[in-house]
Order: C-alpha cells, then structure tokens, then sequence
C-alpha cells in the first residue's frame, strides 16, 4: 500500500463541542465583599476539525470535517471558562475536553470483490487545561478598553489511535497513532471593553510552545449584560485553535496538526 495516497472521507475524523454545567460552591455575596469579581463561562463550540497526520514526513491521513457532520461521532465533551480578577490584576483557568470515534469502509481501486475493502476505525481524544493569569492596562468602565497581558501554563493531552485493516486475503493490520501530554509555556495579550453598561467585546491571541511544537489560540468575542445586577452575559464569537505535536520513538516520527475553528455561544455568570 502506498500510505502516501492514503485519504480518509470527511467523516471519518470529527469532533463536536456542546455545552456543560460547572457549579462552584462559594457566596456572591462573599465575593464582593473580598473586593473579587469572578465569572464561570460555559459554552457551546460549533467547531469544525482539520487533522493532518504524517508519519517519517509521509502525509498518510488528510481530512478537514464541519460541524454538521461531526454530532453524531461525539462521545464525550467539556468546556468551559472560570475568572476571578480585582482591578488590576486576576487568573483565570479554561479547560476542553473532546473525545470521539467513527469507523469506514474505504474502496480500494474498483472496491468489493477485484481489490476489497480496507477498514479504518479511529479514536481521538483531545484534552486541553489552561491556568494563566493576567495584568490589566487600563480600566472597562463603560465607553473605556483595557489591555490585558496574559501568560500561563498549558497541558496538552492528545490520544488519536489509527487502526487500518488492509485488503486482500491477508487482511494485514495497521496500527499508527500519537499518545502524549505535553507542558507548555504561552503569552499573548487581550483587548477588552464596554460599549455602555449592556455591551461588551473581547478580543484575545496567545501563543505556546515547550512540550509541543506549537499552540496558537485566537478569541473573538462580542456580549450583552443583563439581569437587575448585572449577573448574566450572553457571548457570540469566534475562537480558533491550532496544536502541533511530534511523537519521536526512534524509527518512526509521527507528527500531528489539529486544527479547530468555528462560531461559539456563551452563557456568562458574573458575580
């Protein structure tokens, strides 16, 4: 087989994002008093994947999956936002998790009974766990923009298992993949602001590196306020997030891109 052709259909890899619940146990009321503001951001990522996988340099699995055809190969999600800041100075943690799987049948020149079948089974899942802290320029009353220098540390957990039956009477099995957890080190910076007391945006860019070949993550964010004080938020934007990761045991380099971008929906507490 030559694994330089070698495609998969866009279904075959597919990842989805749906929204969580996150409960903390701690009083409003105390938190205003410790001069705190603090926010917990469950969303919902409509995301679409492109994975690019090649191994010893040699392209062998090429496929780029919109959200529409990704529901229903979901096994598992979660996602979420959780701040705590005073004036000038806060943290802030943001953690994904996805998993997923799919399987196909993929004819091999004329398929069926002249060459066969040849069986792909895929898994991959995909951890993400952010823990940064920021110092703000500026302030965001209503009509001003604050800048925020942000930096912190983030674990990358990726496991993509490729599991490939060739055809022919031999059926020969095939088994690639990457399974690593790496550390790195990101910086970037963000833009927010208030319009007036109900609308708010955001806008944010960081880069990592260290453990990986290279993370970067770009937010844009766009909100209304509402609620007698202020308590919720509704967020619409768009986030894009690449990870580069490289797997080395020797006699076989692997080297994985993942790609996820798309529109994202946030329902914000603020205390």
């Amino acid at each position: 087989m030559n694994t330089q052709n070698f495609k998969t259909s866009r279904r075959q890899i597919s990842v989805a994002a749906l929204m969580f619940a996150l409960t903390l146990s701690f009083s409003p009321q105390q938190s205003r008093a410790d001069g705190l503001n603090w926010t917990i951001a469950p969303y919902l990522w409509a995301s679409d994947v492109g994975l690019d996988v090649r191994v010893n340099s040699d392209p062998i699995l090429g496929a780029d999956v919109p959200f529409s055809d990704l529901v229903d190969k979901l096994d598992s999600t979660f996602m979420g936002h959780f701040e705590m800041s005073s004036d000038n100075f806060g943290a802030f943690l943001d953690t994904i998790y996805v998993g997923l799987a799919d399987s196909a049948t993929i004819p091999v020149g004329p398929g069926g009974p002249i060459l066969g079948d040849m069986q792909v089974d895929t898994d991959l899942t995909i951890k993400l766990y952010e823990l940064g802290v920021f110092y703000r320029m500026g302030s965001i009353d209503p009509g001003s923009t604050a800048f925020d220098i942000l930096g912190g540390i983030r674990l990358v957990d990726a496991e993509q298992n490729i599991n490939i039956v060739l055809p022919g009477p031999a059926q020969t099995p095939v088994d690639l993949g990457i399974d690593t957890s790496e550390t790195d080190i990101f910086i970037g910076g963000r833009i927010v602001g208030k319009l007036n007391e109900k609308w708010h945006y955001a806008v944010r860019a960081d880069y990592g590196s260290g453990g990986t070949e290279g993370t970067f993550n770009a937010i844009g964010a766009f909100g209304y306020t509402f609620g007698q004080t202020g308590l919720f938020s509704l967020d619409l934007g768009y986030r894009y997030l690449t990870i580069e990761l490289k797997n080395d045991d020797g006699d076989t380099v692997t080297e994985t891109d993942i790609t996820m971008s798309g529109p994202f929906l946030g329902f914000i507490f603020n205390f």
